[in-house]
């Protein structure tokens, strides 16, 4: 799972709401489609708009409880490893915190 930019989906949203949809309709036709559109893409800004943003550091939090992990078990495991299975945690988290937020 990859993680998207709020502000760069945003962004590309608002480049969409500047293309007209003509597509050899008719005036009228033209008019209700781009207006469809309009209102489309507004109120899926309005939902982005909603989500909560978290920055986070997975690298120097993944680093900071390493710290903490007694030398017995920091000698049996590879620190890359740690980090694979901290992204693997860390997506898994996302994917349940996502579904949850969709039954919402």
């Amino acid at each position: 799972m990859r993680l998207i930019d709020k502000d760069a989906l945003v962004a590309e949203i608002n480049k969409l709401k500047n293309i007209s949809l003509e597509y050899g309709y008719t005036t009228e036709q033209s008019v209700i489609v781009n207006v469809g559109k309009d209102l489309t893409l507004r109120r899926l800004l309005d939902y982005i708009d909603t989500l909560e943003v978290k920055e986070v550091d997975l690298y120097e939090d993944a680093d900071n409880y390493w710290g903490t992990l007694t030398s017995d078990i920091r000698g049996n495991i590879y620190l890359n490893d740690f980090y694979k299975i901290a992204e693997h945690f860390f997506e898994l988290g996302m994917s349940v915190s996502n579904k949850a937020q969709k039954e919402e």
